[in-house]
């Protein structure tokens, strides 16, 4: 999908005052600059051309209901949309010295792309100091809101959404600016702008990065364009003619990018609905249109490998039948939490070769991982099953108690509410059989039939 600069045809985001205009102007002419001038180059396209895409997406979101923005609120948005990547060319700011443009190494160019959210808040902010050697466009506007534009850029990405940072504010207006949800609409619409467009297929190609990174930008690759129209998020993936036909693969994208916008979604979804922005929920979004083409490169084989791997960490059936327990891993296998599957992906190693005590070893390494709640949920079932198996039964329901506390949330049940339903009847299935294992059957049976109850009702059998 591309857009191109024009605000005036917004529908939902276009400004009227002209000192807002003045500024949003000012600010794409340096921002431009910067982009054509890069001192860091990285595999992922940041421009002026992804900002106005997300500026498009934001106005498609905004179609979805009745949510209305005031005018400061339209153009703090704006502000954020042209300045929340520009972090990524200013590496003092991650305590990195300063170097020319070709000495920074990978790692430290990835220093800064890890932190560059929370340096874009920290460069706006300087920029609009007396006598900053920075500009950032915002010096004709420096009294209007340029904390507020910082807030937002620096939430889009990684930071909760619940912080206190984001609380409504009052402006000269007399108006309130709702911090959380421009900072929601940002972060989805950059999300969303995962596609070719992105990519910088040459610096992938160069660049030594572990599979599990760099299947991730392949996926961004063959994803085409994305589109959003009736609460519906359309996803248009183009896949080398050569996999027509190839169940694996062609499923393997299919879920990824299905996981990736369903977890970014999540992460909003209650904030947008809450503002009046009715998207369909996560078992409707997003959809996916597959189209196959000779021109697009294949993937390297040490890629294909890697989907292999995912297929077995997939196999629950079969560790099932192993085991006793009943393994669930929801999305983990596609997840952008490329440590995750890392770590994921070695229990079950261990766990196929009966190597037990190592596969303990990275429970509890993957135990203090950063995961979102339904990850969560997946990886206390997973890790319940490893303890149980070894016999250690009070870690084991420990764990599966961890994983029915997350499913009891009622956000995260009105997001992900067959998923959650799903995982919550494993774990409780999962206690009932430890409670079989001591001989308490009266305890058992109360377990088993919670769970058969939501098996029902979700129309499922056990």
């Amino acid at each position: 999908m591309s857009f191109g600069g024009d605000i005036d045809d917004l529908k939902n985001l276009r400004v009227q005052k002209e000192k807002f205009r003045t500024c949003i102007n000012s600010i794409r002419l340096k921002v431009k600059d910067i982009w054509d001038n890069t001192l860091l180059d990285h595999y992922t396209k940041h421009d002026i051309d992804h900002s106005n895409r997300i500026i498009r997406y934001i106005d498609k979101i905004l179609e979805c209901g009745n949510c209305t923005l005031n005018e400061d609120e339209r153009f703090i948005l704006l502000a954020a949309a042209y300045l929340h990547d520009i972090g990524m060319q200013f590496p003092t700011y991650a305590d990195l010295p300063r170097k020319n443009k070709d000495e920074y190494t990978r790692e430290e160019k990835e220093m800064v792309r890890e932190k560059h959210h929370e340096i874009s808040a920290k460069v706006i902010l300087e920029s609009v100091k007396p006598n900053s050697k920075i500009s950032l466009g915002l010096e004709e506007c420096r009294e209007i809101y340029p904390d507020l534009i910082a807030t937002v850029s620096k939430y889009h990405r990684k930071l909760p959404l619940d912080s206190e940072e984001l609380q409504d504010m009052p402006v000269e207006t007399g108006k309130k600016v709702r911090l959380r949800l421009l900072a929601a609409l940002l972060r989805l619409a950059d999300a969303l702008d995962q596609t070719r467009d992105r990519v910088n297929m040459e610096s992938l190609r160069r660049w030594d990065i572990p599979p599990e990174s760099k299947i991730h930008w392949y996926t961004h690759y063959y994803v085409q364009s994305v589109d959003i129209e009736n609460g519906r998020i359309n996803v248009c993936l183009t896949l080398p003619e050569k996999y027509n036909g190839n169940t694996k693969i062609v499923e393997y994208f299919k879920n990824k990018v299905k996981e990736t916008i369903k977890r970014h979604l999540s992460e909003v979804y209650t904030i947008l609905w809450n503002n009046g922005i009715k998207l369909y929920n996560l078992e409707k979004n997003p959809k996916i249109i597959i189209k196959y083409f000779t021109a697009i490169d294949l993937l390297p084989d040490e890629l294909i490998k890697h989907i292999e791997l995912t297929y077995e960490i997939a196999n629950e059936r079969e560790l099932t039948v192993r085991t006793g327990v009943v393994w669930y891993i929801d999305g983990i296998p596609f997840s952008d939490n490329a440590k995750l599957v890392e770590c994921l992906s070695k229990i079950f190693k261990f766990v196929e070769e009966e190597n037990y005590l190592k596969a303990i070893e990275e429970v509890e390494k993957g135990n203090v991982l950063v995961m979102d709640p339904m990850d969560r949920i997946t990886f206390s079932i997973i890790a319940g099953n490893v303890y149980y198996i070894t016999g250690k039964l009070n870690d084991a329901e420990r764990y599966y108690k961890d994983a029915i506390k997350f499913s009891e949330r009622e956000d995260l049940k009105r997001i992900r509410g067959k998923a959650v339903l799903q995982a919550r009847a494993v774990a409780l299935g999962n206690i009932g059989l430890i409670y079989m294992a001591k001989g308490d059957l009266d305890k058992a049976l109360e377990y088993l039939k919670k769970a058969l109850e939501i098996h029902r009702e979700i129309n499922l059998q056990i």
